[in-house]
């Protein structure tokens, strides 16, 4: 697992200027351990991102959700934060809280234009990515 490394927040590039997390981002996955780790995590973070899209087009709070899916409302959020690895069942519960279904593939690895490689393992709750969506192979 990569160790966490301190970095300054707002550090300051050469010319004095602060540096862009644009600019920071890329100088960072410059390092082969960060980048490993970010590729690995980079489909846990995407479902996360389409569960809370989701829940916020349906205009649902953590708590609104929680209700629908007799899921706790903290392990909503721990999810949402990346503190929680979901199970088949939780997820299938979210999926039918959204009035959706739960769709996993295992797919060939694929090169992004961003040079990023991960298994795109989709763990999508009930939602369909259009391929616009989906990053493009290289």
């Amino acid at each position: 697992m990569l160790e966490l490394k301190r970095i300054r927040v707002g550090r300051r590039a050469p010319s004095g200027v602060t540096m862009k997390f644009k600019d920071f981002k890329q100088e960072m996955l410059n390092d082969p351990e960060v980048k490993a780790e970010y590729d690995h995590l980079t489909p846990q973070y995407e479902l996360i991102r389409q569960v809370i899209e989701l829940r916020q087009q349906q205009h649902l709070t953590q708590k609104a959700l929680a209700e629908k899916t007799g899921i706790a409302q903290s392990a909503i959020s721990r999810f949402e934060s990346g503190n929680h690895n979901p199970s088949l069942e939780f997820l299938q519960r979210l999926a039918q809280g959204f009035g959706k279904s739960v769709y996993v593939e295992l797919r060939e690895k694929v090169r992004l234009k961003n040079s990023l490689f991960f298994d795109r393992t989709l763990v999508e709750a009930g939602i369909t990515i259009a391929s616009a969506r989906l990053p493009t192979r290289a």
